[in-house]
């Protein structure tokens, strides 16, 4: 006879798939949109068990941008992270975010030199990103999708439950 632990193990598989599903396809999607400059973003997707569930979890302890920078982008004005104010107020780039564009640029087709980066990077600083006056649909699509298709699942599988203990106790 399959126990109460036996049934929340289930649960939490359909759970844990259509999370790591969601992951996956969040991923794909920004690796096709040529969002991963550094990949960073892209691997702090990840599922995790906790001890209220299973968690589609964004965040690491590496610095990433926000959630929705992946889809709007940012604006211009405040300096993001990787960039640095020096003592007499420049916008200057850290080789760190240096070397992310110039990854960046590889991936788009295109040779950036350090230099190049600097003065990228500077502009962002100052204007933003072309994402902010274009957004795209990284993952609000995929978590609502994966939420709707949770709230199908789940019911389905009671009822399933429900019918094999009415059948295994009568």
């Amino acid at each position: 006879m399959v126990g109460i632990a036996d049934e929340m193990k289930d649960f939490a598989q359909i759970v844990t798939d259509a999370l790591t599903q969601c992951q996956e396809a969040i991923q794909a999607d920004m690796a096709a949109l040529h969002i991963n400059a550094s990949g960073r973003s892209s691997r702090a997707f990840r599922v995790r068990q906790t001890d209220n569930g299973v968690q589609l979890v964004y965040g690491s302890d590496e610095r990433i941008a926000p959630l929705d920078t992946l889809e709007i982008g940012r604006g211009g004005g405040n300096v993001p992270g990787g960039f640095v104010v020096t003592k007499s107020g420049v916008v200057d780039v850290s080789k760190r975010f240096k070397s992310i564009l110039i990854t960046w640029a590889k991936e788009k087709g295109f040779e950036l030199s350090w230099g190049g980066a600097t003065m990228l990077g500077r502009r962002i600083a100052a204007e933003g990103t072309l994402r902010h006056a274009s957004p795209v649909d990284v993952w609000s699509t995929h978590i609502k999708e994966t939420a709707k298709n949770l709230q199908r699942d789940i019911p389905i599988a009671i009822r399933a439950e429900i019918r094999q203990g009415v059948k295994t106790n009568f």
